[in-house]
């Protein structure tokens, strides 16, 4: 095997296994729902409380999925790109 083809299938592996990082970031379901507990302090915090961001605070989900989503919007189509033109390059 080439380095070529090495390279072709470490890309497509890293485009599946991100893909479906990002797909399960957006898509993912369940938990309580939103609420809002108090920390160690007494200040309340507004827990996200769904998919697998669900044990993480409001803003830093929602951090979270707008990340999902610039990745497979953004990050697998140009990654795609690149891979092919890379190889029709050589």
């Amino acid at each position: 095997m080439n380095h070529q083809s090495t390279i072709t299938i470490l890309v497509l592996l890293i485009v599946s296994d991100a893909g479906i990082c990002a797909a399960t970031g957006v898509f993912s379901g369940g938990g309580p729902g939103p609420y809002t507990p108090k920390n160690i302090r007494g200040q309340t915090v507004d827990i996200h409380g769904c998919g697998i961001y669900r044990h993480m605070s409001g803003d830093v989900a929602v951090q979270g999925i707008g990340q999902d989503w610039i990745t497979m919007v953004l990050g697998l189509p140009l990654l795609r790109r690149i891979s092919a033109h890379e190889k029709r390059i050589r």
